[in-house]
């Protein structure tokens, strides 16, 4: 007989957990715990009947011997079910038929609401709590703000483009930076519209200086490394954003998810690649900024453009707490959830004590509790980000 139990990301904690918990119970010592804690139970029972002139428990004894016998002596399997990381799944023997059954039923209804309540808010599967966890779609979105240039050759070449180009098309007036902020493209905005005339300083593969036309070069050199590098960037940053069981299934994963975020989060259909491409052209430019500031003898602007991105990042701060937060609940939940199954032992002997009604009540609450996380999630963000997006 087996019962499954899932969860989302702690799959390997949990297998631990119960492996815990069937060596305990399975352990002599502990069945003599339990033979020694009905005894202090049938201690209490017979003094309360002597002393205050109760009525012997006959009720207790045999729930105890009932409830030891159909809960605690019958061994199950129970089947560790990730939905994020299917990896971690495993099965677990010799789990006491209390805990698999009630662990498992519980489990099985938290995870039919968590799809449930996925399925009423028509949510893409990319973004569902059952499949990636808590908050994956926005942690996509706001990580990819921080996307740059991997090869720190190109980003020197940028940086060269950025001082020696751009920022004289803008002093010259080809373009200006309303342009620049409302390009969908930025970077076929800029190769399209920078000047023919000028030009920049390379360095090649090779490490040779070349001295190229700005057109010319973002058109050639410029952009078939810039290629490569998003190439780079979507192995480099999917891996480290995503959870997959290879490198190669966690850059599919990213590259799918990515759009489909943007899209339902903020409106955009943008590729994976155009939107690695426009962050971290964004960031090189900012930075770039900052840099031509500095070397152009212009503290004021330096310290204008350094103010500015203060005051950003304060804006920004709470943002940041607000995305621990979602980090952290997800590892909260399954520490909590993993606690509840791993008392077990110690709830089973309070439960031979004459106070089981209250242990096995507190115990279902607590089981009840930590599985409607998921469900209550969705209730209380899905909708507030419909409404956002």
């Amino acid at each position: 007989m087996s019962w499954e139990i899932f969860t989302y990301g702690g799959g390997e904690f949990l297998r631990l957990v119960f492996n815990g918990v069937a060596a305990i119970t399975g352990n002599g010592g502990y069945v003599t715990a339990l033979k020694m804690t009905a005894l202090i139970g049938l201690l209490w029972v017979l003094i309360e009947g002597a002393f205050k002139h109760r009525a012997m428990n006959l009720q207790w004894l045999l729930g105890i011997i009932l409830i030891y016998n159909a809960f605690m002596v019958p061994k199950v399997d129970v089947i560790i079910t990730d939905r994020v990381d299917p990896t971690q799944s495993s099965v677990v023997s010799d789990v006491p038929l209390g805990l698999g059954a009630v662990a498992g039923t519980a489990s099985l209804v938290g995870d039919w609401l968590t799809r449930a309540y996925e399925t009423v808010f028509s949510l893409p599967g990319d973004m569902q709590y059952q499949q990636n966890g808590m908050l994956f779609g926005q942690y996509l979105v706001e990580a990819s703000t921080r996307f740059e240039i991997t090869d720190s050759r190109l980003a020197a070449n940028f940086s060269e483009f950025w001082q020696s180009c751009v920022f004289y098309d803008i002093l010259l007036g080809l373009y200006d930076w309303d342009d620049l902020f409302a390009a969908p493209d930025l970077w076929a905005f800029i190769r399209a519209n920078t000047s023919v005339s000028r030009s920049f300083a390379y360095r090649d593969a090779a490490d040779n200086r070349l001295i190229l036309g700005c057109r010319d070069g973002a058109g050639n050199q410029l952009n078939t490394d810039l290629t490569n590098d998003i190439d780079q960037a979507r192995q480099y940053y999917g891996q480290k954003l995503v959870k997959a069981p290879t490198t190669t299934a966690a850059v599919a994963k990213f590259a799918a998810a990515m759009p489909v975020s943007y899209q339902y989060l903020t409106g955009l259909s943008v590729s994976a690649e155009g939107i690695i491409r426009q962050n971290a052209l964004s960031n090189a430019l900012r930075r770039g900024l900052s840099q031509f500031a500095s070397s152009a003898g212009a503290p004021a602007a330096a310290q204008d453009f350094a103010l500015a991105r203060a005051e950003q990042e304060r804006r920004t701060t709470y943002a940041a707490l607000g995305e621990m937060a979602a980090r952290t609940l997800p590892i909260l939940r399954n520490l909590f959830e993993a606690f509840i199954y791993a008392v077990f032992p110690i709830a089973f002997l309070l439960a031979m004590l004459p106070s089981v009604a209250k242990v096995a009540l507190t115990y279902l609450k607590s089981l009840v509790w930590i599985q409607l996380w998921a469900p209550l999630y969705w209730a209380s963000w899905v909708p507030v980000v419909s409404a956002w997006s």
